[in-house]
């Protein structure tokens, strides 16, 4: 339920941002795209540096708190903005209806917001469904059914994120309701980030193993 919520707010950005792009920020198709391709490399990069974090340093547990706080940061930040100066003159940001030029430290935050998510929910997803895995003892016959099934559950609950939010969270959007959008996205990933603090102490934690390139030497 964790994965699936956060990964519904993470959708939620992500399946509007070239639009968002487009008609709030002005950019034409070509900019739109290279800003979400950037923006994309840098989630699954994140994704390379939070599974390397995780088993030789910080641990899954602490690697899923530390980036599930900057990811919601990130969605605070992006939310907060969009409400307060990204969105002139009011009621722009629908299909046709382009907002004002925007300044530079406008737009700063605005790449700084979405670059938290990415990092955020890139680092955590690697690192998350280990860790969930760890919670079973493999060489317990009925635990490692279990942790089969966890697997299977895990993946549903993601998809399930992202169908609401390509369907449901993309139409409020679309018809120009960024704000709510994004806010049901914040609420969404405070849930999820709740959930995982609420069995803090009946974990069962791993140490890491160390730098790993050393070991390989």
């Amino acid at each position: 339920m964790n994965q699936g919520l956060a990964n519904l707010a993470f959708a939620g950005v992500e399946v509007n941002m070239v639009l968002f792009a487009k008609s709030v920020f002005m950019q034409s198709n070509e900019e739109a795209a290279n800003t979400f391709s950037s923006w994309t490399g840098t989630l699954y990069i994140s994704s390379l540096i939070g599974a390397f974090l995780s088993d030789s340093f910080l641990g899954r547990y602490l690697t899923c708190v530390v980036f599930q706080v900057v990811s919601v940061i990130g969605l605070v930040a992006l939310s907060i903005s969009t409400h307060l100066f990204m969105l002139k003159p009011q009621g722009c940001g629908k299909i046709g209806q382009l907002c004002d030029p925007h300044s530079s430290s406008e737009t700063a935050l605005f790449y700084i917001s979405i670059y938290l998510i990415a990092i955020g929910n890139g680092a955590l997803e690697p690192a998350l469904a280990t860790f969930g895995a760890d919670q079973f003892d493999k060489e317990d016959p009925k635990e490692k059914q279990s942790k089969s099934s966890f697997y299977s559950y895990f993946y549903v609950a993601l998809n399930l994120g992202c169908l609401f939010s390509d369907t449901v969270l993309a139409y409020v959007e679309n018809i120009g309701y960024w704000v709510l959008g994004f806010w049901i996205c914040i609420g969404c990933a405070i849930f999820a980030f709740l959930l995982l603090l609420s069995r803090t102490f009946r974990y069962r934690h791993f140490r890491p193993s160390g730098n790993p390139l050393s070991r390989f030497s």
